[in-house]
């Protein structure tokens, strides 16, 4: 694992960078002190192109070939390089459906109010908070996440047979595009 110093906009370029092409680093304690703050993992780092047309260029730091990746997640959200919103909802299905199968399998007696208390405080806040896939642009991301909540009510015996809108309507839900 190779470190570098850690660089800002302030000073002179830091003379172990090299080949750095169509990126500006510098040194933040200057390029004659010869010591620096902190260092970074060159491992680290990834580069995403965007766009079309993007040439895709090769970056390299420290003559050290940064690599290309499609996708990144940062702080829970993920980022592709075609920027839709399919690859979050999917992360966002996923959490929520695991936890009604949890739900499924533990709870014996499935009362509607007990497992209306469950989906609220278990389920729900997987798929309203914080979270990029809240006004998803496709149709298909939409229903993919309107499933959890179809799945939800279909654990309810008594409501198994009729349609889905009876189903909120017994339940005092809506649908996850209306809210």
């Amino acid at each position: 694992m190779q470190m570098i110093p850690k660089f800002s906009v302030k000073s002179v370029q830091h003379p172990s960078i090299r080949n750095c092409s169509r990126i500006l680093i510098h040194c933040s304690t200057g390029p004659k002190s010869g010591k620096c703050c902190s260092l970074f993992n060159v491992e680290k780092y990834n580069v995403m192109h965007f766009g079309h047309n993007n040439r895709q260029l090769n970056y390299t730091l420290d003559s050290k070939m940064l690599q290309k990746v499609h996708e990144e997640k940062d702080l829970g959200i993920v980022v592709s390089d075609d920027l839709k919103a399919s690859l979050q909802c999917t992360q966002t299905y996923n959490k929520p459906n695991s936890m009604l199968g949890v739900i499924n399998r533990c709870i014996v007696y499935k009362t509607k109010d007990i497992l209306l208390c469950l989906y609220k405080s278990l389920v729900c806040p997987h798929l309203e908070y914080c979270t990029a896939a809240r006004n998803p642009h496709y149709i298909k991301d939409k229903e993919l996440l309107e499933r959890v909540q179809q799945r939800f009510t279909r654990m309810i015996s008594e409501l198994r047979n009729l349609p889905y809108a009876d189903h909120l309507r017994h339940m005092n839900l809506q649908s996850l595009e209306e809210r």
